[in-house]
């Protein structure tokens, strides 16, 4: 990653143009899914209403509790992110981060544009 910022950093002096760079901690970003605007995405991306409500049947009503010394705390209320270690909890959180950052850059017209491919060939033949 630091071979990648550095070469960033070499074309946008070479180009003569401005940089900025966010870094995002993605353990702590899991955490911080706000559960309302991830079934508005869901629903927004075509997501079936049945599936939307089961998922989110899944993640309501979440209890956590801590383990100190061998000694479970009292459970507490989780309102907040994707549930740990379920295997939609990725997928989930990619979709509402897509849609973050599409929504962060939807009026900016500089940048690097990426060509990609929906078609499954990767040449053009």
């Amino acid at each position: 990653m630091v071979f990648v910022m550095r070469q960033v950093q070499e074309k946008r002096i070479e180009q003569n143009m401005s940089l900025y760079a966010v870094f995002i901690d993605l353990t702590k970003a899991f955490d911080s899914v706000n559960g309302e605007a991830l079934w508005t995405i869901l629903r927004k991306l075509g997501c079936p209403a049945k599936f939307t409500t089961l998922i989110r049947l899944f993640h309501e009503n979440m209890t956590g509790q801590v383990l100190s010394n061998g000694e479970p705390s009292e459970k507490f209320a989780i309102s907040n992110g994707v549930k740990q270690g379920c295997v939609l909890a990725p997928v989930l959180f990619n979709l509402f981060f897509a849609q973050v950052l599409l929504h962060a850059v939807r009026d900016i017209e500089l940048g690097i544009y990426i060509k990609y491919r929906l078609d499954g060939s990767l040449f053009d033949m």
